[in-house]
């Protein structure tokens, strides 16, 4: 009898095993200790000088109360270490947060402390710029505060000349409206050419456990542009669009480790087209269309921590687990002036840890479907693998591949400067079908230089073209470049994407007096959607 009852024992052991959650255990949060740190830690050597203290002076640090209310576990609760985590990451989303850490220490009575260090940025920013894009110049002066008394507000005003000549922008924006959920921006930008002003007032999913979300957004858009007929350019046009839309989200039994979340929104987008000297094709009617949409999510949540992708000495946070993502959008004839239209996308998104980085691939298929008119389905595969083969250098790595069949008017494929191929101009190349490969070995010269600088250099190879409806895809129209490059960014501030200075030498004719190219532009030349 005690062989049975040791086996019934053993049996119910391993049948409470299973049946718990995995990582559950009796421990509760106890005392939570929010610590803030300066932009330079005076203690150390290298940052006391007269300098930094003086900027520290200078600096108004971050609010306790800021960085509590993105905690996701309070005192008395009970221990889950993913919580831990997430919050850990969504302080780092912040501009203003240089540095963040989120660590346990279990006691011996069951409960578990957690030290929160949340160390701030240089926040204040007057910047003198320069870019340099193609043959297109532009010159920046801008005034930018994004931890305005350390309450986590942003402000910033901006002018600049450039392709579409003088601009102006102010922006504001908040996350935690009146201390709340809550977030709030606005956006004027003003140019000859180009307008858009931008209202969004939302309570998002902040975290995994978010029940619900919802937004309200309104905003005008009117813009001198390239215009593409049926996947071609047909020159320039002015397009203005108004929009307004609601959505309303609500979590579908997420947990710390699996999104599942549901969006519902309504919109409505008044649009209409305006002749220039430049446009060559017939403009399409101007439209009011309303649009009902229902979106899904499902996203395993396991995120790798890596530097050097999209910033400069920051931590970010890319999730490699599966990721599916979809939504079907009806424009029905009673709910708008034009015909029924139905519109359906799908991405799907997998990744893998490498060392020192990751790879992942996303596959994506969108199909716009209206009466009257063939079908627009747009497919594309983009992948993109980081990883460390030295202590400073960082292999990066992008494909892609992209097709729209049935082009409507306006829609079409780009391919230059901006888009991935150095060395040709800004978008000399346009289509239907798009292909683009790219390679860059980032080495690292600095992460901290005089306290104030990181500093890189970067060999990179570009490779890509995009065909024309009237012709057949062929690799010997495939256009290439090859260049060196210096990355700099400001490694105790926000400006922490680098400016990138690139020199290109086309491998194949450009159209232009010399195949040398000089481009000044902020952030890196390609990265994860």
């Amino acid at each position: 009898m005690p062989s049975v009852r040791a086996s019934a024992v053993a049996i119910g052991c391993v049948l409470a095993a299973f049946s718990r959650p995995a990582g559950a255990d009796d421990s509760r949060v106890g005392d939570i200790v929010v610590e803030l740190g300066n932009v330079f830690d005076t203690r150390k050597p290298g940052e006391s000088a007269w300098l930094f203290r003086a900027a520290n002076r200078l600096h108004i640090q971050t609010r306790p109360e800021v960085v509590e209310r993105e905690l996701l576990f309070a005192r008395g609760e009970p221990f889950e270490p993913a919580l831990l985590e997430e919050t850990e990451r969504n302080l780092r989303r912040f501009s203003f947060v240089r540095k963040a850490r989120v660590a346990p220490k279990p006691k011996p009575d069951g409960t578990v402390d957690v030290l929160v260090r949340v160390d701030d940025a240089w926040t204040l920013s007057p910047t003198a710029g320069y870019r340099r894009v193609g043959e297109t110049s532009e010159w920046r002066l801008s005034l930018g505060e994004q931890n305005v008394l350390g309450f986590g507000k942003s402000v910033s005003f901006e002018v600049k000349t450039g392709r579409r000549g003088p601009e102006q922008q102010f922006g504001y924006g908040d996350r935690q409206l009146l201390g709340s959920r809550l977030g709030f921006d606005v956006l004027a930008q003003k140019s000859a050419e180009h307008t858009l002003y931008e209202l969004r007032l939302a309570r998002p999913f902040h975290a995994s456990i978010s029940t619900h979300s919802w937004s309200f957004a309104a905003w005008r858009r009117s813009e001198v542009e390239p215009y593409f007929f049926a996947g071609v350019a047909a020159g320039r046009a002015r397009r203005t669009e108004d929009s307004i839309s609601a959505s309303y989200g609500r979590s579908l039994g997420s947990t710390p480790r699996l999104l599942r979340q549901g969006n519902l929104s309504l919109g409505r987008t008044y649009r209409r087209y305006e002749a220039t000297p430049e446009t060559g094709a017939p403009l399409p009617e101007r439209s009011a269309r309303d649009t009902l949409s229902l979106g899904l999510r499902r996203e395993r949540l396991r995120f790798v921590k890596v530097s050097d992708v999209l910033q400069m000495s920051r931590d970010e946070d890319y999730n490699v687990g599966l990721a599916v993502d979809g939504g079907v959008g009806v424009s029905p004839r009673w709910l708008t002036k034009e015909g029924d239209r139905v519109s359906q996308d799908l991405r799907l998104t997998k990744g893998r840890p490498l060392e020192g980085g990751f790879a992942r691939l996303r596959l994506q298929l969108s199909n716009l479907a209206a009466r009257d008119s063939r079908p627009t389905t747009n497919v594309g595969v983009d992948a993109v693998g980081y990883r460390r083969t030295g202590a400073r250098n960082l292999l990066a790595t992008r494909v892609r591949v992209q097709r729209i069949v049935n082009p409507g008017a306006g829609a079409a494929l780009t391919l230059g400067e901006e888009t991935g191929l150095r060395g040709y101009g800004l978008s000399p190349f346009s289509g239907d079908r798009l292909a683009v490969a790219n390679l860059e070995d980032r080495f690292l010269l600095a992460d901290d230089l005089f306290k104030i600088a990181a500093i890189g250099l970067a060999a990179f190879f570009d490779a890509g073209y995009v065909w024309r409806p009237d012709r057949p895809v062929r690799g010997s129209d495939l256009h290439s470049a090859v260049g060196l490059g210096l990355r700099v960014a400001s490694s105790r501030s926000t400006q922490t994407t680098p400016l990138r200075i690139d020199v290109a030498y086309s491998l194949q004719e450009n159209g232009r007096n010399t195949r040398w190219s000089v481009s000044i532009v902020g952030g890196h030349a390609f990265g994860p959607d």
